[in-house]
C-alpha cells in the first residue's frame, strides 16, 4: 500500500501527535479548521459519495495533517460499505475505546450515527486537549487565544453528536451547518442523558406460562405531580410528596391516596380523601413504579396490569362537584363519598386514565367526540418580568397513537404551554385537539403555544396530510411537516422539544425506536418565537389527545420536562450573595490549582533530568510499598533459572501486555507460573503495580494465590501458583479437556464464591473488572481460582460506583460501565452473569449465532428465553446430559447479572442464594430490556418554596412486568374492582354457547382465571362475571328469578336510583351471606351509565379492606369443608330487559366435587338446558 506523506518532515504528522505530544502547538485558527475539514470528510464518505462509507475508526491518530495542516482522514482497514439507504450494519466490533458509540458496542452494529459519536469525541478533543475525558474544559494552553463564539459552537456540536441516544445525534450535514453557523446552535440538557429501560411488548406462550413464577409485595410507592384530567370540576392532583400507602393483608392489596382541590385547601383543612384506589381489577394487578420491592410469592397465571392509578371519569360517570362532597380521611371506617351525577346529554365524552399496561391513556378505543388531557399539576415559569430573563427549556416524551387499522382517522394528540388554570375548552373534539373550538381557533387572546402530532386533515386549515406541527395562538400551524400516522401506528414514538432563549429557535424532532422499517420521511422542524410575546410568565403545560368522528388511541408512556428558569424571591438576597461570594471564591481556588498544573507541566517538560530523578523516588516508593505486603521478592536470575531462561517450550500463552512461563522453583519446590511484562509497556507495568498490591493481600480459596515478584532495572515479573487445567476458556471454546455438567455448575458457583469474598467478605472491596473465562484458572482438580487483577480497584464498601476510566474486555462490560467508565460491583456482576452464559452455553460472549444476526450471546438466550425456547441455548456438547433444574437456574441467573440496567441485577449473594436453590429463580421480562434515553433533572440548590417549586420533572409511564394473583383470591379479585353484569337488548354480545366457550378453552388449565360465562336464555343473554365457579370446579344451576324481584322503573323512579338501590340490597346480602363480612361502610360507591352501544351498566365500589380483614378467604380453596359450605350459598347476577330489572339465581348443589376436565364439561352443558323467563 503507497500513501502520501503528508509533511515537510520524515515522518507521518498526525493530530494526537498535535494535540498529545511534543509537535507544534496548534492555534485555534488552525483547530478548527481541522474541526471542519474532518467533518468535510464525513460528510462525502455518508452522504456524497455513490454508497455510504462507515469509517468505524475515527480517532485523532487516524487523522493526518499536511504541511498546510489540512486534514487528511486516513486507516479505512475497518471501514465497511453499504446503501445509504440502510440505517444500520451489522459488522462487528471494531475500533478504540472511547470513540465508539454505545449502541455499536452493545449491538456490534455500525452506522453513520456511530461515525458521528466518534467525530463528537474527536471535536471535544480538539477544543480540550484531553484524551477522551468530556467536559474538562478549554485547553489551559490557549491561554484565551480564542474565538470564543466558535469554541462555545464546536464544544456544543461535539455533545450534540456525542450524545449517547444515536437518534438525537445530527447528521454531519447537519453539524456542518452549525458549524458555519448557517443553523442554530443546539439546546442540549443541563446533564447528561442517561438510560431508562424499557421492555418490548412479548406475547406468553400458553406451554410456557405455567413456568413462570412471580414475587410481590408493595410497601410504599412514590408518584410524581402528573394529574389526569377527565371532565370539569376539582382536579385530581398529587403534590409532590404524596406517597400511596399499601396495605399488605394475606393476598389482597389496595392503595389509598389523599388528594386536594388545590395546594391552598391542602394547606388550609388538610388532605381530603376522594376514593380508594384498588390495586386489584377484573383483569389483573401492576405496580406503577420500579422500586416497589418484592417479597410474596405466587406460581400461577401470568396476570395483566393494574386498569386505573387515577379516577375515571366520564359524563356519565360520577365526579364531586365541591369540596363539601370529600370526605376526611377517618381513622375507623372510611365515610361514603357522596357523588353527584352530572349531565347525561352531553354528546362530547372526555377521559385522560392510567390504561391497562400502566401508561396514561389520553383517548380510549371505540369512543367518538373524546377529549383526554394530562398535565403538570404546578405552574411553570416560562420568563421573569422583573429580570427580562426568557428560559430555555427542553421537554421529552414518548408516546403511542394505535389507528386501529381503520383507513380514516383522528384526529390527533398535542404538547401545550397554556396560561395557568387552562381547562379544556367547550366543543373542543375532534380537529380542536382538545386545546381551542369554533370560538378561538385563531386569537392572540389564546395566549398558547402546541406542537400537534395531527392525524386527522381538516380542509379549512391544515395541509392535505396528515402532520406535525406547531402552532402559534392558532389552530392553523405556523410551521409543519408531512408525518404518515398509518406507517407508525403503534409505535413508540420519541418527542424532544427543544427551545433556545437565545435564538429564540423552538425546535422539535421525533424517532421511532423500535421500529422496524426505515423511512427518509422528515423527522424534524423548527420555529422562531419569542416566548415572551406570545406567552403569560407562567404557564400551564401537558397534553391533550382527541377522537372525532373516528377514533384512535392516544397513550402516553414516559415524560420528562427540564428548564433553566427559577424565580427566586427578593428575601433570599442574602442567601444569593453568600452563594455568589463561594463561587468566587471556588472558581479563584480552582483557577490558581489549574495555573499550578500547568506550570508545573511545563516545567516538566523543560526538565528531563528531572523526570529521571522523579522516576527513581517514585520505585523506591513503590518497591517499600510491595515489600509490605505478603508476597515474596525473587531476584530476575532465580526466576530466569526457573523457566529455562525464558525459553519459548516453558511458555503458557500470550496476553496484550507480556507471556506468562512455566517455572520451577527449585528452593520451594513448587511448580510455578511466572508472567513478564513486556519491556517499554506503561499500562503493563501499571497493571503489574496493581496485581502485586492487591493480590498480595488476599487470601481465598477460588483465588489464584499471588507468591512473588520481581522489579529488576526494566524487567516486570509476576509468580503465581500454576494451575494445571490452565485456563477456563481453552475448556469451553478450545480442544481441552471436555466440561461435564457438574463440573460446569461446580466452576460457576467457585467464581462466585471468588466475587462473594471480593465484594463483600474482605476488609475493602475489590472491583476485578476484568472477569473472562481466559481469567478464570482450573486447579487439577477443576476448583476455580479467579486471577489477574491488574485492572482491579478498591474501594470502601458503601461506596456504590467509583470512577477508574474504561478497562477490560468487549463483550464483558457492562453498559453503564462503558457509558460512564465507572465501575462497580455491579458491573463485576454483569460480567459474571455473560460468563454464566458462557459455561451453559459453550459459546463466545461476541459470537454472533449466525453471519446475518447482530445478537450477542446475552441477547440471543434472552430472545430464546421469551419463546420459551431456553433449553435449546444449551451447549450441543453435552448432549443432554445435564440437571435441568440446575441449568434452568443457571441461565436465568446468568440473564439477571446481566440485565442491562443496573438497579435490575442482584448482588452477588443474592444470585448464590437462587444457585443453591435457597431463594426463588428470578422472574424476567420475556424481551431483553432497550435503552431510552432521558435528561437527568438539574436539581437547583436554592430552596424553593411551594409558590415557587422545582420546575425540573420526571414522569417514568413505562409499563412494568405482571405479577400472577394466587388461586385462591381468583374470587376475591372480582369483587375488589367491581360487581359488574351486562345485557344487552339488541344482542351485541357474542353468540356463543357454553359448550363452544369451553371448546376455547381446551389445552388452558383451569386454573388460570376466565373472566365470564355466557348463559342463553329465550328472552336475554346473560353475562356472569365470576371465575371463582370455573376455576373451583362446582356445578351450577339455572332457576327462573321469583315474581317478588321484578321491579318496575316506574316504581322506584330513574334508572340510576332503582340500580343503586337494588346493588345495594343485592351486595348486603351478598356480604353476609357468602362472604360473612358485615355492610359497615364497605360499599364506597354505586354507579350507572348507559352507554353509546345501549349497554346499561352497574358498577358497585367495594372497600376490599373488609374482605382483606376475613380469615375465611385465606383457607377457603384448600379446606374441602370450608369450600363446600361456601359452594351452598345462592350467587345472584343482575340484568335489564325491557326497561324492568331483575336478579338470575344460581344456586351450587351440594356435595358436588368435581377432578376431571370431562366432568366439567357435562356441569357446564347443563347451562343450555334451563330456560330463563324475564
Amino acid at each position: 500500500m503507497i500513501l502520501d506523506l503528508l509533511g515537510s518532515s520524515t515522518s507521518t504528522i498526525s493530530l494526537d501527535s498535535q494535540l498529545f505530544g511534543n509537535k507544534i502547538f496548534l492555534t485555534w485558527g488552525v483547530r478548527y479548521k481541522i474541526a471542519t475539514g474532518l467533518a468535510s470528510a464525513l460528510l462525502y464518505l455518508h452522504g456524497d459519495w455513490k454508497q455510504c462509507v462507515v469509517h468505524r475508526d475515527i480517532k485523532p491518530s487516524n487523522i493526518m495533517l499536511d504541511s498546510e495542516f489540512n486534514v487528511k482522514l486516513g486507516d479505512f482497514g475497518l471501514a465497511r460499505l453499504m446503501e445509504h439507504e440502510l440505517g444500520q450494519h451489522t459488522t462487528g466490533l471494531a475500533r478504540t475505546l472511547g470513540y465508539m458509540a454505545p449502541e455499536y458496542i452493545t449491538t456490534a452494529k455500525a452506522s453513520k450515527e456511530s461515525d458521528v459519536y466518534s467525530f463528537g469525541v474527536a471535536a471535544l478533543e480538539i477544543a480540550c486537549e484531553r484524551r477522551v475525558k468530556l467536559l474538562s474544559g478549554v485547553d489551559i494552553m490557549l491561554k484565551n487565544e480564542y474565538d470564543v463564539k466558535q469554541l462555545e459552537c464546536l464544544m456544543m456540536v461535539g455533545l450534540w453528536c456525542a450524545h449517547p441516544d444515536r437518534r438525537m445525534r445530527p447528521s454531519m450535514r447537519q453539524a456542518i451547518k452549525v458549524l458555519m453557523f448557517e443553523d442554530a446552535i443546539p439546546v442540549l440538557p443541563m446533564k447528561m442523558p442517561v438510560p431508562m429501560y424499557y421492555i418490548p411488548p412479548a406475547d406468553v406462550p400458553q406451554t410456557y406460562a405455567k413456568l413462570l413464577k412471580y414475587d410481590l409485595s408493595m410497601k410504599k410507592i412514590n408518584f410524581y405531580p402528573l394529574e389526569a384530567l377527565a371532565c370539569d370540576g376539582p382536579h385530581i392532583a398529587l403534590p409532590m410528596s404524596s406517597v400511596l400507602e399499601v396495605n399488605d393483608s394475606s393476598d389482597f392489596f389496595f392503595f389509598k391516596f389523599y388528594t386536594a382541590r388545590c395546594m391552598e385547601a391542602m394547606l388550609e383543612n388538610g388532605p381530603w380523601m376522594i376514593r380508594n384506589i384498588l390495586l386489584c381489577r377484573e383483569n389483573g394487578l401492576y405496580k406503577p413504579k420500579k422500586d416497589v420491592e418484592k417479597k410474596k410469592k405466587s406460581k400461577k397465571s401470568n396476570v395483566p396490569p393494574i386498569k386505573k392509578v387515577v379516577k375515571e371519569r366520564e359524563d356519565q360517570g360520577l365526579k364531586p362537584k365541591n369540596k363539601e362532597e370529600f370526605s376526611k380521611p377517618s381513622t375507623q371506617n372510611d365515610k361514603e363519598v357522596e357523588d353527584k351525577v352530572i349531565d347525561e346529554k352531553r354528546k362530547e365524552k372526555r377521559d385522560a386514565v392510567a390504561s391497562a399496561n400502566g401508561t396514561i391513556e389520553l383517548n380510549r378505543v371505540h369512543y367518538v367526540n373524546r377529549v383526554g388531557h394530562a398535565q403538570y399539576s404546578h405552574a411553570v415559569p416560562v420568563w421573569d418580568s422583573k429580570s427580562g430573563k426568557l428560559s430555555d427549556f427542553t421537554t421529552h416524551f414518548t408516546f403511542t397513537i394505535d389507528t386501529q387499522n381503520y383507513s380514516v382517522y383522528g384526529s390527533g394528540l398535542v404538547f401545550f404551554l397554556a396560561p395557568v388554570g387552562f381547562d379544556i375548552p367547550p366543543n373542543s373534539a375532534g380537529s380542536f385537539l382538545g386545546v381551542l373550538n369554533v370560538t378561538y381557533y385563531d386569537s392572540p387572546q389564546n395566549q398558547m403555544i402546541f406542537i400537534e402530532f395531527d392525524t386527522f386533515s381538516n380542509p379549512e386549515w391544515d395541509p392535505p396530510f396528515e402532520h406535525v406541527g406547531i402552532n402559534n395562538n392558532s389552530i392553523a400551524s405556523a410551521n409543519y411537516t408531512q408525518w404518515n400516522a398509518s406507517m407508525h401506528s403503534g409505535d413508540p414514538i420519541d418527542v424532544w422539544v427543544l427551545y433556545n432563549a437565545t435564538t429564540y429557535i423552538l425546535n422539535v424532532s421525533w424517532g421511532y425506536p423500535l421500529a422496524q422499517h426505515t423511512s427518509r420521511e422528515n423527522t424534524s422542524i423548527s420555529y422562531r418565537v419569542d416566548l415572551r410575546e406570545v406567552l403569560p410568565e407562567w404557564v400551564t403545560i401537558g397534553f391533550s389527545a382527541t377522537t372525532g368522528t373516528y377514533v384512535e388511541r392516544h397513550v402516553l408512556q414516559y415524560w420528562e420536562f427540564n428548564s433553566s428558569l427559577i424565580v427566586v424571591k427578593t428575601d433570599e438576597s442574602k442567601p444569593k450573595k453568600m452563594k455568589l461570594i463561594l463561587g468566587l471564591t471556588g472558581s479563584l481556588g480552582v483557577v490558581v490549582v489549574v495555573c499550578i498544573a500547568a506550570a508545573f507541566t511545563m516545567f516538566i517538560r523543560r526538565q528531563p533530568d528531572t523526570n529521571t530523578i522523579l522516576e527513581l523516588v517514585l520505585w523506591t516508593l513503590i518497591n517499600e510499598d510491595l515489600e509490605r505486603g505478603a508476597a515474596k521478592r525473587y531476584s530476575y536470575h532465580d526466576l530466569a533459572l526457573a523457566t529455562n531462561n525464558f525459553s519459548n517450550d516453558q511458555k503458557l500463552g500470550e496476553g496484550g501486555f507480556g507471556c506468562v512461563y512455566k517455572g520451577y522453583l527449585s528452593h520451594e519446590g513448587i511448580a510455578v507460573a511466572v508472567k513478564k511484562i513486556s519491556e517499554g509497556s506503561k499500562q503493563g507495568i501499571k497493571e503489574y503495580i496493581t496485581e502485586v498490591k492487591i493480590n498480595s493481600s488476599l487470601r481465598h480459596r477460588n483465588l489464584v494465590q499471588l507468591i512473588g515478584w520481581c522489579h529488576d532495572q526494566t524487567q516486570f515479573l509476576i509468580v503465581y501458583e500454576f494451575m494445571p487445567n490452565g485456563s477456563l476458556d481453552s475448556h469451553l471454546f478450545g480442544k481441552k479437556i471436555f466440561l461435564v455438567w457438574d463440573v460446569r455448575y461446580k466452576i460457576a458457583m467457585g467464581l462466585a464464591s471468588a466475587l462473594l469474598y471480593l465484594h463483600e467478605e474482605w476488609k475493602q472491596c475489590v472491583v476485578h473488572r476484568d472477569i473472562k473465562p481466559s481469567n478464570i484458572m482450573l486447579d487439577s482438580e477443576f476448583n476455580v481460582k479467579l486471577g489477574d487483577f491488574g485492572l482491579a480497584r478498591v474501594m470502601e464498601h458503601e461506596l456504590g460506583q467509583h470512577t477508574t476510566g474504561l478497562a477490560g474486555t468487549l463483550g464483558y462490560m457492562a453498559p453503564e460501565y462503558i457509558a460512564t467508565g465507572k465501575a462497580s460491583k455491579k458491573s463485576d456482576v454483569y460480567s459474571f452473569g455473560v460468563v454464566a452464559l458462557e459455561i451453559a452455553c459453550g459459546r463466545k460472549a461476541r459470537e454472533r449465532v449466525d453471519p446475518n444476526s447482530h445478537l450477542g450471546l446475552v441477547h440471543w438466550v434472552w430472545d430464546l428465553f421469551g419463546k420459551g425456547k431456553l433449553l435449546s441455548c444449551v451447549d450441543k456438547m453435552l448432549k443432554k446430559e445435564f440437571n435441568v433444574k440446575q441449568l434452568e437456574c443457571l441461565m436465568m441467573v446468568g440473564l439477571w447479572c446481566a440485565h442491562p440496567d443496573r438497579s435490575v441485577r442482584p448482588s452477588i449473594r443474592q444470585a448464590i442464594k437462587v444457585l443453591m436453590f435457597e431463594d426463588a429463580i428470578p422472574n424476567l421480562p420475556l424481551k431483553m430490556p432497550v435503552p431510552v434515553y432521558y435528561a437527568a433533572p438539574d436539581v437547583p440548590q436554592t430552596r424553593v418554596t411551594p409558590t415557587n417549586p422545582c420546575f425540573s420533572i420526571s414522569c417514568n409511564l413505562q409499563p412494568t412486568k405482571a405479577f400472577a394473583v394466587p388461586r385462591r383470591s381468583l374470587m376475591t379479585l372480582i369483587l375488589t374492582s367491581s360487581i359488574l353484569s351486562q345485557t344487552n337488548t339488541k344482542t351485541a354480545f357474542a353468540q356463543q354457547s357454553v359448550e363452544e366457550f369451553i371448546d376455547t378453552f381446551d389445552g388452558y388449565s383451569f386454573n388460570y382465571p376466565v373472566n365470564w360465562i355466557q348463559v342463553k336464555g329465550a328472552n336475554a343473554d346473560i353475562f356472569f362475571r365470576d371465575p371463582y365457579i370455573l376455576d373451583e370446579n362446582v356445578s351450577v344451576e339455572v332457576s327462573s328469578p321469583s315474581s317478588s324481584k321484578y321491579l318496575s322503573v316506574e316504581d322506584l323512579g330513574p334508572p340510576e336510583e332503582a340500580a343503586k338501590s337494588v346493588l345495594r340490597q343485592y351486595l348486603t346480602e351478598f356480604m353476609s351471606t357468602r362472604l360473612g363480612v358485615k355492610r359497615e361502610a364497605s360499599i364506597l360507591s354505586t354507579s350507572s351509565r348507559v352507554a353509546d352501544d345501549g349497554k346499561m351498566y352497574y358498577e358497585v365500589q367495594v372497600n376490599i379492606k373488609s374482605y382483606a380483614s376475613n380469615n375465611e378467604l385465606a383457607v377457603m380453596p384448600e379446606d374441602r369443608v370450608v369450600r363446600k359450605e361456601w359452594d351452598r350459598r345462592y350467587l345472584s347476577v343482575l340484568g335489564v330487559e325491557n326497561n324492568q330489572l331483575y336478579e338470575l339465581r344460581l344456586q351450587v348443589p351440594e356435595n358436588v366435587f368435581l377432578e376431571e376436565e370431562n366432568d366439567l364439561r357435562k356441569v357446564m352443558n347443563s347451562f343450555r338446558v334451563n330456560k330463563i323467563s324475564v
